[in-house]
C-alpha cells in the first residue's frame, strides 16, 4: 500500500510519472523510438538531469508492462521502483490503525476521481477537513496524522494536489482556515473579466478600423487617445481597464482580448472597404447551375482518412507475430459517387498512409467498366490535398 511507502519515493514516482505521461499515452502502433523522443525532455524537465536511452526504454518498458494493456497510466504504483524504501514503522502502524472507510465512501460522492470538477474538487476537501477533525477527536496526534492522511489522498485521489507538498500545504492551510477555503482566482482575476462597456467601445473600435482599411492598431490608439478624426473617443472606464497602455513604447499593441474579436469583426468586410472590384473578386468566381445536370452526367469523388486503426499482413509489415508480418494503419477510403444524386457507384480501401495514381486508375476503371454505371457522359471530378484529377 502507497501509504506504508517512504514518502521519497512516492514523490520520485510522481516526477516519473510526468516524465512518462506522454510516451506512455502514445497508441499501441507507436515504436519504442517514437516513445523515447517524448519521454527524453520529459525527463529532463522533471529530474533536472538527463539519462541514456537505454534506461529510458527500460522504465518505459516496465510502464507498460505493469499496466498490462489496461492504459491507466494514472495508477501512481506503475511508476514505483521495484524494491522502494518502506515509510517508518510508527507511519506505518498509525496508518494501519486508522480507518479510511468512512473517507473513501465520501468521495463516491466524485462522478470521475481521474478527473474530478472543481466543485468536486473542494466537496472531497470538505470530507477531508471533517475525517481530521474525527480522528483527532478519537484520540490521534495531529502531527502523526498528517503524514498516513496524506499517503492515503495519493492513491485515493490524486488529483487534489500537482505534488504531495502542494497537497501538504493546501490541507494545513484548511484546517487552519476557520471555514471552507474556496478557489476564487477566476472571480477575481481581472483577465477573465471583461472591461467596462465593452461592446461599445468595441463596436466604436471596429467602425473606425474599418473606414481606415482595417488598420485595427491605429484606431486603438486614437480612441484611446481621443484623436480620431470624429472625435469619438473610448469610455473612462474602459480606458482605466487598460491602463497599463504606454502609447510612446508600444504605440502599434492592441489587447490580445481586443484584437482577436475585432479582427474577426473586420475581416468579413475588408473586401468591402478596399471598394467594389475588391469585393466582387472576393466573392465566387463561378457561377454553378445545376438544373442541367442529369445522372450520370458526371463522376466525383474524393479521400478520406479512416477514423479506425486495422491490421493488414504483408510481407515487409513493421510488426511480426507467430512469423507474419503486419503493419497498423488508419488506410484511405475513396469512394466514388454519381454529381447529380449522391449514389455511391464503388469505393476502394487502401492499407496504406497515402495512395497514388494507380489506385486511382484502378478503382475508376472498376467503376466505369461496371455496366450499371459506365463512364460518365460528361466528366469526372477528383478532389484532394495533392490536387491528382
Amino acid at each position: 500500500p502507497l501509504n506504508r511507502i517512504h514518502p521519497e519515493e512516492i514523490e520520485t514516482a510522481r516526477r516519473l510519472q510526468a516524465a512518462l505521461k506522454r510516451a506512455v499515452e502514445l497508441p499501441e502502433p507507436a515504436t519504442m523510438k517514437q516513445r523515447e523522443e517524448f519521454a527524453a525532455p520529459d525527463y529532463l524537465a522533471a529530474f533536472g538531469r538527463s539519462v541514456s536511452d537505454r534506461y529510458l526504454r527500460k522504465l518505459i518498458a516496465r510502464t507498460l508492462d505493469r499496466d498490462g494493456g489496461r492504459r491507466g497510466f494514472d495508477r501512481l504504483d506503475l511508476y514505483l521502483a521495484d524494491s522502494p524504501r518502506p515509510a517508518s514503522p510508527g507511519a506505518a502502524s498509525l496508518a494501519h490503525r486508522i480507518q479510511f472507510e468512512a473517507l473513501d465512501t465520501h468521495f463516491k460522492g466524485c462522478a470521475d476521481r481521474g478527473n474530478p470538477s472543481a466543485a468536486e474538487i473542494a466537496y472531497c476537501w470538505r470530507g477531508v477537513v471533517t475525517f481530521w477533525h474525527e480522528q483527532v477527536e478519537a484520540g490521534h496526534a495531529a502531527r502523526e496524522l498528517h503524514e498516513p492522511l496524506l499517503a492515503w489522498l495519493e492513491s485515493a485521489l490524486p488529483r487534489l494536489g500537482k505534488t504531495r507538498a502542494a497537497m501538504s500545504r493546501n490541507l494545513d492551510r484548511k484546517l487552519a482556515a476557520d471555514g471552507p477555503v474556496l478557489d476564487r482566482r477566476a472571480e477575481k482575476s481581472g483577465h477573465r473579466r471583461r472591461a467596462p462597456q465593452w461592446e461599445e467601445n468595441i463596436e466604436m473600435l471596429a467602425g473606425l478600423a474599418r473606414s481606415w482599411s482595417g488598420r485595427i492598431a491605429q484606431a486603438w490608439r486614437a480612441l484611446y487617445l481621443g484623436t480620431a478624426p470624429n472625435g469619438e473617443k473610448f469610455t473612462l472606464d474602459f480606458r482605466t481597464y487598460f491602463s497599463a497602455y504606454d502609447v510612446r513604447s508600444e504605440k502599434s499593441r492592441v489587447p490580445t482580448a481586443v484584437m482577436a474579436v475585432v479582427r474577426a469583426m473586420t475581416a468579413a468586410t475588408d473586401a468591402l472597404a478596399q471598394g467594389p472590384k475588391a469585393a466582387r473578386k472576393a466573392g465566387p468566381r463561378n457561377s454553378r447551375d445545376w438544373s442541367g445536370v442529369m445522372a450520370g452526367d458526371a463522376f466525383t469523388s474524393d479521400d478520406v482518412t479512416q477514423n479506425a486503426y486495422f491490421y493488414h499482413y504483408c510481407e515487409d509489415g513493421e510488426f511480426e507475430f507467430e512469423g507474419r508480418r503486419f503493419n497498423v494503419t488508419r488506410g484511405q477510403f475513396l469512394p466514388v459517387i454519381d454529381e447529380s444524386t449522391d449514389y455511391p457507384l464503388g469505393f476502394a480501401l487502401i492499407p496504406r498512409r497515402s495512395y497514388n495514381s494507380r489506385d486511382i486508375l484502378t478503382l475508376m476503371a472498376r467503376v466505369c467498366m461496371n455496366p450499371e454505371s459506365a463512364c460518365p457522359i460528361a466528366g469526372s471530378s477528383w478532389s484532394a490535398a495533392s490536387g491528382r484529377r
